[in-house]
């Protein structure tokens, strides 16, 4: 009886010092470990959370460049750190939902050993062409591949980026055959399409805008349900083709391991919701073509990557895609 009572209270005594240790949170250095070279979208984003959790904490915040394997390198780093709100991590959305059906190994399970603590940003995906290829809008591209099958061609930011998958997708859908050329990133094949070497690539609007104004791009459309307030007159795919279910945009998150306990990952939560209010991240982040998402608790965050984690699946088994794909 004796021992039964210790237990009871050594077990009360620890719950104790649990919950002071998430209210108290944080008392030391955290650490958010950006999973691509510093320079990278992901990396900016991670800096400004890094400094709005400076901000709201006082404590010192670092940012680590953790690249490798599209993300799994850094994220790994996270799903395997304590999960004290520590160590956390600003991850794309295809390392989440994509790279677990293309690589046939994975050192996590995004869903099991990661919490989204909630969205930072979403860039809206628009497909533009090299103005040698005679159309002048989505529609007539679409009418004109169809007339002659594999001779154009797309450019990707390598196999399984979203400016792979997206093409793949839609392409698909509208009965079509594009040929596929990837390459290590954004910035080259954006070069091979402004040498007219390539004649798609779909990628934010900020990748093309200055190219476009100058008259090297034609922007063709929005992969999309809805139309852009910069590009008005510009038609979504959704207008042109039975598209449902998958949302294009590339959309950007916090997470944190999975264990973390939950008052930690709703205050993390909260400095997300702060840092989307600001007038001036909001100004400053559509000035590099993302939008703020609508604010999501971390259930709802979680939802998100269950959902399109099955929706890819679907879409890469089909084409039959690995991480070594063409």
């Amino acid at each position: 009886m004796a021992l039964g009572r210790f237990a009871a209270l050594a077990f009360i005594a620890c719950l104790a010092s649990y919950g002071a240790s998430a209210s108290d949170y944080p008392t030391s250095r955290i650490t958010v470990v950006v999973p691509f070279p510093a320079g990278a979208l992901t990396d900016v984003l991670g800096r400004l959370v890094a400094d709005r959790i400076r901000e709201e904490t006082g404590q010192a915040v670092i940012v680590e460049n953790r690249p490798g394997a599209a993300g799994n390198v850094g994220i790994d780093v996270v799903a395997k750190s304590k999960p004290d709100g520590y160590t956390l991590g600003l991850v794309g959305n295809n390392t989440l939902v994509v790279n677990p059906h293309l690589y046939k190994v994975m050192p996590f399970d995004p869903v099991k050993d990661l919490t989204l603590v909630g969205l930072v940003g979403e860039v809206p995906q628009v497909i533009a062409i090299n103005p040698n290829v005679p159309v002048k809008n989505m529609a007539e591209f679409l009418e004109l591949a169809r007339k002659t099958p594999g001779r154009y061609t797309y450019a990707s930011a390598g196999t399984g980026s979203p400016s792979h998958l997206n093409v793949f997708r839609w392409s698909k859908i509208a009965g079509i055959e594009l040929t596929h050329v990837p390459y290590r990133g954004i910035a080259p094949a954006l070069m091979d399409v402004l040498s007219h070497q390539v004649d798609i690539l779909e990628a934010g609007l900020s990748t093309f805008q200055a190219h476009a104004e100058a008259g090297k791009i034609r922007i063709l459309g929005v992969d999309g349900f809805a139309r852009l307030p910069s590009l008005p007159d510009t038609q979504t795919l959704s207008e042109l083709l039975p598209i449902s279910g998958i949302d294009a945009k590339v959309w950007f998150g916090l997470v944190a391991p999975a264990a973390t306990p939950a008052p930690i990952v709703n205050q993390l939560n909260g400095y997300l919701k702060r840092l989307n209010a600001d007038p001036d991240v909001r100004a400053r982040l559509a000035r590099e073509g993302i939008e703020v998402p609508i604010f999501v608790s971390p259930a709802e965050a979680g939802k998100r990557v269950s959902l399109e984690l099955d929706q890819w699946r679907r879409v890469i088994k089909d084409g039959g895609l690995t991480a070594d794909s063409p």
